[in-house]
């Protein structure tokens, strides 16, 4: 960015609850306080897995998550965690108890293309779990999901059991 002009087309925008407006373009990630645009970069320098931003999601917490094609990112009072695990993120969403999910568009691992995030590492679940490869997050409205499948849409009161019509599997742990 040059003279608070964008390098690039924005994708995605997101705004902090300290106000900060997000702007995930192909060139990389920019902030928006007010006044002026500016790259963002974190204190330490910390890179995000890619510049392209694919998604961006304002967390209960204060956190800003960032998905881009080789990963997944969260920032929160300048600290930079990036999940590595986490190739090509195409939706971040929060649940009602505050639980970050993803969806990934390149499964390179065999693990799923639905995963969540737990402290600083992904659980992700797929064909063991009873999800199919074709999986997509539509949206989170009235207290139910709308999950997007290669065969049918779900309407589920939380992610909590994910069900098709052959078996239906818990997707938290214990």
């Amino acid at each position: 960015m040059q003279d608070g002009v964008f390098n690039s087309t924005p994708n995605v925008i997101a705004q902090t609850a300290d106000g900060f407006i997000w702007i995930g373009t192909q060139a990389g990630l920019v902030r928006f306080d007010g006044s002026r645009f500016v790259s963002a970069t974190t204190s330490t320098g910390q890179p995000l897995p890619d510049v392209r931003i694919t998604s961006l999601r304002r967390a209960r917490d204060g956190s800003l998550w960032i998905g881009t094609p080789y990963g997944l990112s969260r920032l929160k009072d300048g600290e930079l965690i990036n999940y590595s695990t986490a190739i090509g993120i195409s939706t971040i969403i929060e649940d009602h108890e505050g639980t970050i999910w993803v969806t990934r568009y390149r499964i390179t691992d065999g693990k799923g293309p639905l995963c969540r995030a737990a402290d600083r590492a992904l659980q992700c679940y797929g064909t063991e779990a009873g999800i199919p490869v074709n999986l997509g997050v539509r949206h989170y409205a009235n207290g139910r999901w709308t999950i997007r499948l290669s065969f049918a849409v779900d309407e589920l009161n939380s992610l909590e059991h994910f069900s098709t019509p052959y078996r239906s599997r818990s997707l938290r742990p214990g």
